[in-house]
């Protein structure tokens, strides 16, 4: 359909029309195509609707295209159309995930002009952008604003908190934040990063920091009530004990990822060849290289390199 209607640059389509072009995009080329187009239109002297600049929007913080969403915002002012919340949202949303937070914050005082008030997605994002600039302690200060506006974070408000605080090496501050201040209803959610249990801290920020005995404890946790840990929440622990000389921990983690279904990937034999390769178990490090093979996985860098 997109490809038919690119062709067809004869007729301003309806807005349903131009929602489904948009969300019809897999993937950069296609949307630059359809800007392209758009454009087109635009310069014929024919505009566009609210919600199809909503669409479009989010379409390109999708595939992080922030000047192109930011030109489009500003045409979508300068022709008269009204934004609602979910186009301030969007902009601020892509703004931050970028680090672009004094730009953020320059959308923020449009939502007051409008006569509107933040909601938990605007302060979420605005948190994310100060997490993203390794500012976290702004962050903060953003949620507190929020709790004193009686707006209820949700479980994306908790992770982005939690994993910038792992990133940042606090993890006591992020467990403590999970056991005192997450309402139950929040585990409900499933992050994408595979990295954190929702609302909980990061795996991998606990096993870097020596914790190892935690990462178990949150993947018990998980196998107990979900989401279900994927390779790269095992690849995490494994490493752990690798680092930490336990390799017999590392092979019982191995066997319990593949008792779930799980599928080593190239950077799980990574992990175990340079960590019996480190410790002088030679015959183990052939062991996994073969099985690796036999896997149909193909041995990276990192494996020839420690072999």
């Amino acid at each position: 359909m997109l490809n038919r209607l690119l062709r067809e640059k004869k007729f301003e389509p309806a807005d349903h029309v131009k929602i489904l072009m948009i969300k019809d995009c897999r993937n950069i080329e296609e949307m630059n195509r359809v800007v392209a187009y758009l454009n087109e239109i635009r310069e014929n002297g024919l505009g566009h609707g609210l919600y199809s600049f909503n669409t479009l929007l989010i379409q390109l913080g999708k595939f992080d295209m922030v000047m192109s969403a930011q030109r489009f915002y500003w045409e979508m002012l300068n022709n008269g159309i009204q934004p609602n919340l979910l186009t301030f949202n969007t902009m601020i949303n892509i703004l931050c995930k970028q680090g672009k937070v004094k730009e953020a914050y320059l959308i923020l005082s449009q939502v007051y002009g409008h006569g509107m008030l933040p909601d938990v997605f605007t302060y979420t994002s605005l948190m994310l952008g100060h997490c993203r600039n390794m500012n976290i302690d702004s962050a903060f200060l953003v949620f507190q604003q929020m709790l004193n506006e009686n707006i209820h974070p949700n479980a994306v408000t908790y992770s982005t908190l939690i994993n910038g605080l792992c990133s940042h090496g606090r993890v006591d501050e992020a467990l403590n934040m999970t056991e005192k201040e997450i309402e139950p209803t929040v585990y409900t959610y499933t992050v994408t990063h595979q990295t954190l249990k929702p609302t909980m801290p990061s795996i991998h920020g606990f096993c870097s920091m020596g914790n190892i005995e935690w990462g178990m404890i949150l993947l018990n946790e998980m196998l107990k009530s979900g989401p279900t840990p994927t390779v790269i929440t095992y690849n995490a622990l494994i490493k752990g004990y690798l680092e930490g000389g336990l390799l017999e921990n590392a092979v019982r983690l191995l066997h319990l990822m593949k008792s779930c279904g799980l599928k080593p990937d190239e950077w799980t034999y990574a992990e175990l060849v340079f960590g019996f390769c480190k410790r002088g178990k030679l015959d183990s490090v052939i062991a996994f290289f073969e099985e690796m093979i036999t896997q149909g996985l193909c041995p990276n860098k990192i494996n020839y390199t420690t072999l």
